[in-house]
Parts: structure tokens; sequence; C-alpha cells
């Protein structure tokens, strides 16, 4: 969101075939960080710099245990 409106939305089917809703999950996951990342880049480059940490909201506690999984 930016001023109170969506900056990017997407939906699609996944380019990828998974063997779970775990890796389901983390894949779209990371996918999302990665335009958040950019969206950043972007904005800073604008010289309108994020200030606040980007926060990515996920409900499936495997892909969170996943991605909170430092090894």
């Amino acid at each position: 969101m930016l001023a109170g409106a969506p900056m990017s939305w997407e939906s699609r089917k996944q380019n990828t075939t998974t063997t779970s809703s775990t890796e389901a999950e983390y894949t779209t996951q990371c996918g999302a960080v990665k335009e958040a990342i950019y969206l950043c880049q972007f904005l800073n480059e604008l010289r309108r710099p994020i200030i606040q940490p980007t926060v990515i909201n996920a409900d499936n506690t495997g892909a969170m245990a996943l991605a909170n999984d430092l090894v």
C-alpha cells in the first residue's frame, strides 16, 4: 500500500509444481519478498525511501517456520 492505495497486486497460477502446501506457500512468499525488495529500491530511486519495515503476511505455519529457519 502506498498513500492508502494498493501499489502492486497479482493473482495467477504458479509456474512450478509443488508437493505440499508448505512448499507452495513458501514459494509464493519468496516471490512477494522479491517484489517488495524491487519496489523499495524503485521508490528509493524516486527519492521516496521506505522508512518502516515491509510486512509480508502469511498464514501457513509450516512455511513461516521454514522462512524463519536460519539453517
